[in-house]
């Protein structure tokens, strides 16, 4: 199971940008059974969306901080996979949630996937091989 979510987007039947949106409709349970029916759940709702920025990255971080939070399986591992196409806009708030999840030591890596032409060398400031996003914090980017 899988809890799935848009950002930077007008859902179907709304009417502003949403930053962090349950892509199969229900936000009390977001989670979608299998690789397959992700994908086919993206299919679905992607010619519903009309993208928009600014792509703020902050409250997917919260929404997955809240999910490892309230997990009740202490033994699962969590991978936030973000896939974006333009820069980060929320930069600073960003890196709060970021470190805030490292300096908790939840169970949580992070992948951020640029997709198309854009610039996205801010994002390298995330991954925290050369230097750390916040003193002391671990990279878990």
């Amino acid at each position: 199971m899988y809890p799935f979510f848009g950002f930077g987007a007008i859902p179907k039947g709304k009417s502003k940008v949403s930053h962090c949106f349950a892509l199969n409709g229900n936000e009390l349970d977001p989670k979608i059974c299998g690789v397959d029916a992700v994908i086919q759940s993206y299919r679905d709702i992607l010619p519903t969306l009309k993208m928009s920025g600014p792509s703020l990255f902050a409250p997917l971080l919260q929404e997955c901080k809240h999910l490892v939070e309230f997990c009740n399986d202490f033994k699962t591992y969590h991978i936030l996979v973000i896939v974006t196409d333009g820069e980060i806009h929320d930069m600073e708030e960003t890196i709060e949630e970021i470190a805030d999840i490292a300096e908790r030591n939840l169970p949580v890596s992070i992948i951020i996937v640029g997709v198309g032409d854009q610039d996205f060398s801010s994002m390298v400031k995330l991954d925290g091989d050369e230097v750390a996003i916040k003193k002391g914090i671990s990279d878990i980017v």
